[in-house]
């Protein structure tokens, strides 16, 4: 029954996902904006404490102001949401009274600025004028690492990356994402139905090396979540999706591989 939802789920979300990306700005702004929430309050069930309780509409009213002056007035103004949160940061630390609830707060609070800021990325690399080509490409290389990697410590098994964080994944899971990476910048190169747009963009080796970016960094933004849950053990962020647990579980590695994604892109581009 669990497969059969899986399916279902991964049959309607990814062409509704491909309809965002390349619909109307605004419609991937409320997508990203519901992603950071719906991460929020799942990283605050997680931890379940009065750092949730004391914080979550606090963020999410600051969150909400933050994709509204984005789409209003532009990324130029973020930075006065970026100062106003680096002081809640700091006003919310002094409210804990005990060594315990103090590291709890600070974990929080990263795993909060994780949540909160890293998505803003994506919407930045929207920003761009074929920002959906770009967009489509992260989250397709990501799928084929998340299988690759699964199916390759699935059946060549062998080593463990890091078995204190996640005792499953292997070092031939790993290196299997990375093929992963490498397939889809095979597709997007050589194939006759390469994605144009992009190439007129990036050069081969340019676009080889985002990929095997991408690859490293997003497997260690599903390490940092693995941790995360093992610390406060839970399996899955939440079962909002069904047959594939939370926002967290799906869009982990997407969330963490957006800051150097825009950043590898500004760099091979020339900035937007």
């Amino acid at each position: 029954m669990n497969f059969l939802y899986r399916a279902l789920v991964t049959i309607i979300g990814i062409p509704l996902l491909i309809y965002i990306f390349f619909g109307p700005k605004i419609l991937f702004y409320i997508f990203c904006a519901l992603v950071s929430f719906a991460s929020l309050v799942e990283v605050g069930n997680i931890i379940g404490n009065e750092a949730k309780k004391s914080s979550l509409i606090l963020y999410s009213l600051l969150l909400v102001g933050m994709y509204f002056t984005v789409y209003k007035l532009g990324f130029n103004y973020i930075y006065l949401f970026l100062i106003i949160f680096a002081y809640l940061v700091f006003f919310q630390m002094l409210y804990s009274s005990s060594k315990d609830l103090y590291m709890t707060h600070a974990l929080y609070m990263v795993c909060v600025t994780y949540v909160f800021l890293f998505p803003f990325f994506l919407v930045k690399v929207r920003e761009n004028s074929i920002g959906s080509h770009l967009i489509l490409f992260l989250f397709v290389t990501i799928w084929s690492i998340d299988i690759l990697a699964y199916l390759g410590g699935c059946s060549i098994r062998g080593p463990k990356l890091a078995p204190t964080i996640s005792p499953k994944k292997t070092i031939a899971g790993f290196v299997s994402g990375i093929a992963g990476a490498v397939i889809v910048w095979t597709i997007y190169c050589w194939l006759p139905f390469g994605i144009k747009p992009i190439l007129k963009l990036f050069s081969p080796l340019q676009l080889f090396i985002i990929s095997v970016a991408i690859s490293f960094i997003s497997q260690l933004g599903d390490l940092f979540e693995s941790r995360f849950k093992r610390i406060f053990e839970v399996k899955d962020s939440s079962n909002i999706i069904p047959g594939h647990g939370g926002v967290l579980d799906r869009f982990d590695s997407v969330i963490f591989t957006a800051p150097l994604y825009y950043s590898l892109i500004c760099y091979f581009s020339g900035g937007f």
